[in-house]
């Protein structure tokens, strides 16, 4: 599982060492007395039948989503709805490549799969902050992989040829079965060998539940040739099972209790996140089908002036129980009226990244802002009143 102090760079480095191989390998076997499947509704995706549009459409321009309005896509007046259910913003998430063939020379392999996931759980970061492919939800959306994958080499339940959400409810069963207590992860992907179809879609999520258990969600991705294929639909397939994993949460009008109208179902439009193709989904908020952008720059290109601090303090006191204070926002008149305030931490990426530059001034005299390490000092000079620890605070 997730340690949650570890870095972004750490949590990325883990998480990638994930995606190589050997990985590890079960023989799912189903439970005994199996319980015939249950009868509940899914949410199912499908390519869209003008195929993808990956040409570099996301990330559209900093700041303002990048929403979709072609024919296939929601169209204007189009609602959603909230029908009092569970939804997951962070579930943890376990990745299960079915069949034997996983271990050999497949391409996509198993290990590009994975990495494609990860890549998908990681926000993205430049030097004005961080966007997710979930943003689109709320703050705070996005999923964790709750341990490295796994390939079923054998099973006593046979998916056929051409199967059917029952024959998807076996193999979880079997799998949950076989990896025993599943606490450690909320929902269940299944990634399918070559071969194998659904009438209908490429992929869909649904759940099952057992008096006195947990429920179930699980998730199945049909194989494709092309990575992007499988990226699509695993994108599709995780807004929805988050934001409606039983039915009963958030759906497009008007709802269906069986053929779950999702939030992903009523859009056909894609792009490229963090170099992976991904689907687009309808946002409430943007009132169309969407995908977030990177955070715009807090403040164009050019020469500005810090006239203002505001420090905090540290959390942990020095051995003789004081605290020291550091800056933690620097603030300056902007180019009209108006005012700009900044973390120091954005501003030291504005400057690594040269994209503006940065100075005090008092009594007429200027002091260039430079970075020391990862934090914000003035260019040495003998006129102390314009060091960035000595202007006013707000």
């Amino acid at each position: 599982m997730a340690n949650h102090s570890e870095s972004r760079e750490e949590r990325l480095g883990r998480l990638r060492a994930w995606a190589r191989g050997p990985y590890r390998a079960i023989e799912a076997n189903g439970p005994h007395g199996i319980k015939p499947p249950s009868k509940v509704g899914s949410g199912i995706a499908t390519i869209p039948a003008h195929g993808l549009d990956s040409g570099g459409q996301f990330p559209g321009k900093p700041g303002t989503p990048t929403s979709f309005h072609t024919p296939c896509d929601a169209p204007p007046g189009t609602t959603v709805s909230f029908g009092g259910g569970p939804y997951l913003n962070q579930p943890k998430v376990l990745c299960v490549f079915w069949g034997a063939i996983w271990n050999t020379a497949i391409s996509p392999s198993a290990g590009a799969i994975y990495a494609a996931v990860t890549s998908l759980s990681t926000p993205v970061t430049n030097q004005y902050g961080s966007f997710s492919y979930f943003d689109g939800l709320g703050t705070g959306w996005g999923f964790d992989l709750a341990q490295p994958p796994i390939v079923v080499t054998s099973s006593t339940v046979t998916i056929p040829t051409v199967f059917n959400q029952s024959n998807i409810e076996s193999a979880a069963r079997a799998i949950v079965n076989t990896l025993g207590p599943h606490l450690s992860w909320d929902l269940l992907i299944i990634f399918l060998p070559p071969g194998l179809s659904a009438v209908g879609a490429t992929g869909a999520h649904s759940f099952y539940h057992d008096p006195g258990e947990a429920s179930v969600i699980y998730t199945w991705i049909t194989y494709s040739a092309q990575l992007a294929n499988i990226t699509f639909t695993f994108s599709h397939e995780m807004v929805e099972a988050m934001t409606d994993p039983f039915g009963d949460a958030m759906q497009v009008n008007p709802r269906n209790p069986t053929n779950w109208n999702e939030i992903c179902d009523v859009c056909c439009s894609s792009g490229i996140y963090n170099g992976v193709v991904v689907a687009s989904y309808f946002s409430a908020s943007v009132g169309a089908c969407m995908l977030p952008s990177p955070p715009a720059p807090v403040l164009p290109p050019g020469d500005y002036q810090i006239d203002s601090v505001h420090k905090v303090y540290e959390s942990h006191p020095n051995t003789d129980g004081s605290r020291r204070q550091f800056i933690q926002l620097v603030s300056g008149p902007g180019t009209g009226n108006g005012r700009w305030t900044m973390a120091e931490a954005d501003v030291v990426n504005i400057i690594n990244s040269r994209q503006a530059t940065f100075y005090t001034l008092v009594d007429g005299r200027r002091a260039n802002v430079i970075v020391e390490s990862w934090y914000l000092k003035t260019v040495a000079d003998d006129f102390i009143p314009n060091n960035l620890d000595a202007l006013p605070q707000f």
